[in-house]
């Protein structure tokens, strides 16, 4: 009797030592591939090619840091823009708004309301005005995808060469007769007679297919903000 309580004991204990010798070779495994890996990444980083790896995604020095900005700007300025330049046929496919030229602070109505005088004495309504791109405005701080590869029409909206240090962003309001263009931007009482009322086909960069709120603001950020770059 007292044999059989001994074994069933040394069973019990047995029972309950199995899952902690499970654990802990698990646990002397794991220690194990973690040593190994460390080794062949110390062996990796020895070489050349290694150390410049380590150095670009696993270094958190300040050295790291501007090195990755560099290499991102390289690859936007030499390999992004040329592809975009490619598809869109623009020299300027994405442009920052840089004034508050197009804005229009709210409702449609409400910009309607004190801008509307011009567009009267030119023949365009408000329902006309709606049915153009973009008719909300862009606000400076947006960005927009110009598309150069198409005609263009009243109511577009155009990034154009109009001899100032920028190119400018403005709605086409009228088509001259010799197929030149007028402008205007939506939050300018009239138009500028310097630059807005004659615009050859050459001087047009390309026309507004897409407006991303806000995104341009990481560039006024540094260039207007923080270096006062106008």
């Amino acid at each position: 009797m007292e044999e059989n309580k001994k074994f069933d004991q040394e069973k019990l204990e047995t029972k309950e030592l199995a899952p902690r010798v499970k654990e802990t070779s698990r646990k002397i495994l794991k220690k194990s591939k973690e040593k190994e890996k460390k080794r062949k990444g110390d062996k990796n980083r020895k070489t050349i090619p290694g150390k410049i790896w380590h150095f670009l995604w696993h270094d958190n020095s300040i050295w790291s840091w501007i090195v990755d900005l560099i290499i991102v700007f390289l690859i936007v300025k030499f390999v992004f823009f040329p592809l975009m330049t490619l598809a869109t046929g623009s020299l300027v496919p994405l442009v920052v708004i840089e004034s508050n030229s197009m804005e229009h602070n709210g409702r449609i109505e409400n910009w309607w309301f004190t801008h509307n005088s011009w567009y009267e004495q030119n023949g365009v309504s408000l329902d006309k005005f709606e049915e153009w791109s973009f008719k909300n405005g862009m606000n400076r701080g947006d960005m927009i995808l110009v598309f150069a590869r198409t005609e263009y029409n009243k109511g577009n909206v155009i990034v154009f060469d109009g001899g100032e240090e920028k190119p400018i962003i403005h709605r086409i309001v009228i088509i001259n007769e010799d197929k030149t263009y007028q402008t205007k931007g939506d939050n300018n009482l009239g138009q500028n007679p310097d630059y807005e009322k004659r615009i050859e086909k050459e001087q047009i960069f390309g026309k507004a297919i897409l407006r991303i709120p806000y995104v341009g603001w990481v560039k006024l950020f540094f260039t207007q903000i923080l270096f006062g770059v106008k």
